[in-house]
């Protein structure tokens, strides 16, 4: 016996007409270009729901498009579901660093003038630098020091002085003290060694502090003749007078000839009143290093000092 729907299909003469054996039937047509819901007759219900999408996955009704740049066509696991993945890229691209590549950096130090004599400006190796080349203004066209300085100490010592060498050595200390360059020798004699065997023979002038002349050469010095001016300066520029061998004598035991002229208290290693020794007057040009007096070694006196 046909049933309702059947009948009602063959009366009709419709086409493509499909009745479900088990009583529920639904046809369904769908389109690439959207989604439809089919009629459906009969004891069922019957609902199509389709998605469709020019790319994508498709799982439960619902498709999923992942797509960098163009469509793929998806492929199928078997369970229904459909699953694209597909991925284009454009013009990305990872450059390695470039190796091989050299580079070059430039330095360049710009300094100024050498130093040279002349200049001005005493640089190592230059005693002076008065900025010319002229000789006999101090300082030579070698930039050396056209003078030597002599002063007398600033202060008095009993006779034991440590000998020579601890009679330079307190020349030296004063220098020191006083900013005075160079090394200074003590204008003293002994049997161990006078001005003439001890000395650096300077070959041009001999000065106080106060740059004023007082020999024009080591030969000027020791030729008897006076001095140019007075050695009363101390090493700090102070005048030291005294006319009398207690109140401006001058430890020296040296003649105006630089020569060793006795009395000398042990070689300047004793400060005894039994013995003397032999003083020049500071305030007297000619009497100045031979003054034929002397003081008890335990007394006190000043002496010079000479730059070597």
């Amino acid at each position: 016996m046909l049933r309702a729907p059947r009948l009602a299909c063959l009366a009709l003469g419709l086409s493509g007409c499909f009745v479900d054996p088990g009583g529920s039937g639904g046809s369904g047509a769908s389109t690439g270009a959207g989604s439809e819901s089919s009629a459906s007759t009969g004891a069922g219900t019957s609902t199509t729901d389709v998605t469709t999408s020019g790319s994508g996955s498709t799982s439960g009704g619902s498709a999923t498009t992942d797509a960098s740049a163009s469509a793929t066509t998806g492929e199928s696991d078997g369970s229904g579901a459909t699953t694209t993945d597909a991925s284009t890229s454009e013009g990305s691209t990872s450059e390695p660093a470039s190796t091989g590549m050299t580079s070059t950096s430039t330095s360049t130090s710009t300094t100024g003038p050498l130093p040279a004599c002349g200049d001005g400006v005493i640089d190592p190796g230059e005693g002076c630098d008065d900025g010319n080349l002229v000789k006999g203004d101090g300082c030579s066209p070698t930039c050396e020091r056209e003078w030597r300085v002599a002063f007398v100490s600033s202060v008095a010592f009993d006779g034991n002085l440590g000998g020579l060498d601890g009679a330079d050595g307190k020349c030296q200390d004063l220098a020191d003290k006083a900013g005075l360059p160079g090394t200074f020798r003590a204008w003293l004699s002994s049997p161990e060694g006078t001005p003439n065997t001890r000395f650096n023979k300077w070959a041009d002038r001999y000065v106080r502090v106060d740059g004023a002349p007082i020999a024009f050469h080591y030969a000027d010095l020791v030729d008897g003749s006076p001095l140019l001016a007075p050695l009363n300066l101390s090493e700090q520029g102070l005048v030291v007078s005294g006319a009398t061998c207690g109140t401006g004598g001058v430890w020296t035991a040296t003649s105006t000839a630089g020569d060793f002229l006795g009395e000398h208290c042990s070689g300047w290693k004793a400060a005894s009143k039994l013995i003397g020794g032999a003083k020049g007057l500071v305030s007297d040009v000619k009497l100045w290093t031979e003054a034929s007096c002397a003081g008890p070694c335990e007394g006190f006196g000043r002496i010079y000092c000479f730059e070597q």
